[in-house]
């Protein structure tokens, strides 16, 4: 074997296409590129596997010694050993008990990447750093509550089940989140609340009711005063505005969001849609799928732009940002693809379709916002003097077609098909004062709006009567 370096990734199905890279940019057989398949070492089995001083003792899983036992005889001859296991602190972990078990410390390397392209190999390559061991002991923290957990919550939930039932860091806070759940739920007692829904031709209005009621409260109680608000025929129109509002698309694929979409739009469960992701980014089609961050990078903005210029579509003229939640770590950037000029990578349908929508959902983030006509009418009831109670006002929106010019075929391929619905609200028929708890109690059909074009802004004048 003539290859000088050795390269150790996380996943056998890597090593084809992160060989291929290497010997394109540098020297055909200069690089061996092997795998560790996964960890090596584990906590054992048949113990607690932690001292008193929380010190672990590891030993071999299964194959794990085989894999070693394999990469040591290349290691061997190897004047430099880079450890490309996974940008995370499993890999980072993963990496560390190489060096250990290889015992290959002085001549390794450690380099990461988030795409498996030529571009960031190369990149990757020319950037080796040492281990980061604050990632190793996150990560060895972790695996450690992990086991401490589980050997008391194992015992407890076996015996609580009557089956055999494991428990660990994750599993026993969503036994704790459950419980706390299941109590309010048996605590929660019902109250029978009341509003009012009005039924246009094509849209509704919602009888307002924040005046009503008391911020410790925010129930409507009073059934006979909601009837009477349900029996007013004549309303008139106040005021009417119409004015142009924008919508944002979606921003690129994290993992959750990506998950909640597989499973939404392809009805795929958790396990399976990471199972295809993860196809996708060993096969070199998208960047890493572990991610909390909703943004792209410089690079993949400009891929985006150059792709949405040749053809003719809408884009931005600048990177556009969203929101990080929270404590978001953002070490990677939102999932995407890693060539955008490519549209098929698959003839399987499921990692076809997981495809298509990562880089619909990518490409649109960048497009110019969706522009609709937003319609809002403020409406007064006409009855005076209804049961000795003042009249009232409401508050109706309507979002119309979005136009054409903020939006493209790329973009409107990830929208819901779905019209967007009307929403809109209004105050008390019988006070005037505004509300917001709505859930109708008795629904009517109302007359058609004329209005009259001749004055600067529309107003609608005739009274809607009840037919």
């Amino acid at each position: 074997m003539n290859a000088t370096k050795l390269v150790i990734v996380e996943s056998s199905t890597k090593v084809g296409k992160v060989q291929s890279y290497l010997d394109e940019i540098y020297a055909k057989n200069q690089f061996i590129v092997s795998s560790s398949s996964g960890h090596i070492r584990e906590l054992p089995e048949d113990n607690f596997g932690l001292t008193a001083d929380y010190l672990p003792t590891y030993v071999f899983n299964k194959g794990g010694y085989a894999r070693v036992k394999a990469l040591k005889g290349i290691a061997e001859n190897a004047d430099e050993i880079y450890l490309a296991t996974d940008d995370n602190r499993e890999g980072e972990a993963i990496a560390w008990h190489l060096q250990t078990t290889l015992k290959c410390k002085d001549k390794s390397k450690r380099v990461t990447f988030t795409e498996i392209t030529k571009k960031a190999i190369n990149n990757a390559f020319q950037n080796p750093r040492q281990i980061n061991m604050k990632l190793v002991a996150a990560q060895e923290t972790r695996r450690f509550l992990d086991r401490i957990i589980g050997y008391v919550g194992t015992s407890a939930f076996t015996l609580i089940c009557r089956e055999k039932q494991i428990a660990g860091r994750l599993q026993t806070a969503i036994v704790v989140y459950l419980s706390e759940l299941e109590l309010s739920i048996n605590n929660f007692q019902s109250v029978q609340h009341f509003g009012v829904k009005y039924l246009f031709n094509e849209w509704t209005a919602n009888w307002d009711i924040s005046n009503f009621i008391d911020p410790d409260n925010p129930l409507f109680l009073d059934k006979s005063f909601a009837d009477q608000v349900a029996l007013i025929k004549n309303f008139k129109v106040i005021k009417y505005e119409e004015k142009p509002v924008k919508r944002l698309l979606p921003s690129p694929f994290t993992t959750p969001t990506y998950l909640r979409a597989a499973q939404v739009q392809l009805k795929l469960k958790s396990k399976q849609a990471m199972k295809v992701a993860q196809e996708l980014y060993e096969e070199g089609h998208i960047t890493y799928l572990r991610t909390d961050s909703p943004n792209l990078s410089e690079d993949a903005f400009n891929m985006i732009h150059d792709f949405c210029l040749k053809h003719q579509l809408p884009v931005v003229a600048q990177k556009r940002t969203f929101k990080v939640k929270k404590n978001a770590q953002e070490s990677h950037e939102a999932i995407r693809p890693t060539d955008f000029t490519v549209s098929k990578v698959s003839e399987d349908p499921t990692k076809q379709a997981i495809y298509q929508m990562i880089w619909l959902r990518a490409v649109a983030s960048q497009l110019i916002e969706a522009t609709y006509t937003a319609r809002s009418i403020r409406l007064i009831a006409d009855e005076a003097n209804l049961d000795g109670t003042p009249n009232f006002e409401a508050y109706a929106l309507k979002k119309t077609k979005k136009t054409q010019s903020g939006q493209s075929k790329a973009a409107s391929s990830i929208q819901s098909s779905k019209a967007i619905k009307s929403q809109k609200t209004f105050g008390c028929p019988l006070c005037q004062r505004p509300l917001k708890q709505v859930c109708g109690t008795r629904n009517g059909s109302f007359g058609r709006v004329n209005v009259d074009k001749s004055i600067g802004v529309k107003k609608i004048n005739q009274i809607l009567i009840r037919k």
